[in-house]
């Protein structure tokens, strides 16, 4: 009887073995391994929210004096005296079609950014409309597109910024916008 005893507490040893490896691995399963995987779609969304923010940080300054040069505007007199007229729009487009990339190239490398490319986009001048659409790519300093936008922001033939994104690399962040410009319109008449 003993013997039988021995092998009936070996079997019931080995039936608890199975049975707490099976409920480790139910909690492994069920509990572990899902919360690794929340974990890792919040570390990726504090990730994506830092860039976010960053991005703001970046676009805050140039925000701040598109903001007080709207409210200077709106501050104006609604009757124009003879000390301050009314601004002509065509004295504002000294640009030309071939001149508008040199130009945003020059004033990039003002600012601090060693590569730039710009060039208008195809069609993008309506017959009616004198603005042209300008693709740009820079590769720089944070800072140094900051002093670009500001720097682009004053300039008379400026008309405003379609898009702008901002991809990490390894060296310098790239930017790509997409902006409007005041041209001279004479050249297609």
């Amino acid at each position: 009887m003993s013997r039988w005893h021995e092998v009936k507490a070996n079997r019931r040893a080995l039936a608890y073995i199975v049975f707490s490896v099976v409920v480790l691995a139910l909690i492994v399963l069920g509990g572990i391994l899902p919360a690794r995987n929340q974990a890792s779609q919040i570390e990726g969304k504090t990730r994506q929210l830092e860039a976010e923010i960053e991005s703001q940080q970046i676009l805050q300054p140039v925000y701040k004096l598109l903001a007080e040069k709207s409210r200077q505007k709106e501050q104006l007199p609604d009757e124009v005296t003879e000390k301050n007229p009314p601004r002509d729009s065509s004295a504002d487009m000294p640009l030309d079609i071939e001149s508008v990339r040199l130009i945003l190239a020059a004033m990039a490398g003002e600012a601090g950014i060693p590569e730039s490319r710009f060039s208008p986009v195809p069609g993008s001048l309506a017959d009616d409309s004198d603005l042209l659409l300008v693709e740009g790519r820079l590769r720089g300093e944070n800072s140094a597109l900051r002093t670009f936008l500001l720097d682009l922001s004053v300039m008379d033939s400026f008309y405003g910024i379609e898009a702008l994104s901002a991809r990490a690399t390894p060296a310098d962040p790239e930017f790509r916008m997409r902006i409007w410009m005041h041209v001279d319109d004479r050249e297609r008449r």
